[in-house]
Parts: C-alpha cells; structure tokens; sequence
C-alpha cells in the first residue's frame, strides 16, 4: 500500500501550500511530511520535538505529537478527529527544540474527502437479507392462497 507524501519547507511563507488528501474519519492512515529548510533537507536534531497542529473548518484543533522520524521524513498517523470535518483545514508542523525556540513551518491543507453516509439517516429497511424477505413473503402469499 502506498500512503500520500507532502514536502513542506519549515520556512514560512509558502506560495502554493501542498495537500493531504483523506477521507473522512480515516483513522490510522499513515501519510508522510518531508521537511525541509529554503529547499534543503531540514533534518530535526536530537532534542527536537515535532507536532502537527490544525485548525480544522468547525474551529476546533488538533495536535498529532511524536511521528517516527526518518532524516527529514516525519510519519503521521491520521486519527477520526483530524478528519472529522470535510473539506479544505490548515495546518502546520511545530517545532520545538531544548531551548524553548518554537517555529512553525510554512502552512499546508488538510483536504477532508466528505464520507458518502455524512448526515445521513440510518435505513428502515433490511437490503442486505432482500432474498429472505422475497421468500418469506413468497411463503406468506402461498399460505394465503391455501385458505
């Protein structure tokens, strides 16, 4: 299986900002950030923390902490809150190191495909057993007609 990679410059600033791409309430799909620095790899040093934050549509945030770091590769994990919300919902990394600097990077979208059953009302109806009802009223009609 292969899980959707973004690069994203810790400078900020970006003109044209990338997109994660997800379906709503996926939870535990991986996806990539590779980071880099004005266009070089930006390798976190020991020391450093990593955090996605986002700020989804409905004003709500959310912070994913500690992705499995591979030079300038972080591994995220989606959960069902970060996609809750359908539609287009900012984002960015944080980065802190021992001293206490903070930075963010440049802003990136977290695109949230709308799920097919989003507001939808559970049915009354039973399709999945459709053959059973077809019989049993097959039957019910055969019993009547012996009347």
């Amino acid at each position: 299986m292969s899980y959707e990679s973004i690069k994203v410059d810790i400078i900020p600033g970006a003109e044209n900002a990338e997109v994660l791409h997800f379906s709503q309430y996926d939870n535990k799909r991986p996806f990539f950030i590779e980071l880099f620095n004005g266009g070089a790899e930006f390798i976190p040093e020991s020391g450093m923390s990593l955090t996605l934050e986002c700020r989804k549509r409905d004003g709500n945030i959310v912070i994913l902490s500690d992705p499995v770091l591979n030079d300038n590769v972080a591994e995220f994990s989606t959960t069902e809150q970060l996609t809750a919300c359908y539609g287009d919902n900012e984002a960015e990394i944080k980065i802190v190191d021992d001293n206490d600097l903070v930075i963010g990077s440049a802003n990136f979208i977290i695109n949230v495909e709308k799920s097919p059953t989003c507001g939808g009302l559970p049915s009354d109806s039973a399709i999945d057993n459709l053959e059973q009802q077809i019989e049993a009223g097959a039957s019910g009609l055969l019993l009547m007609g012996s009347m």
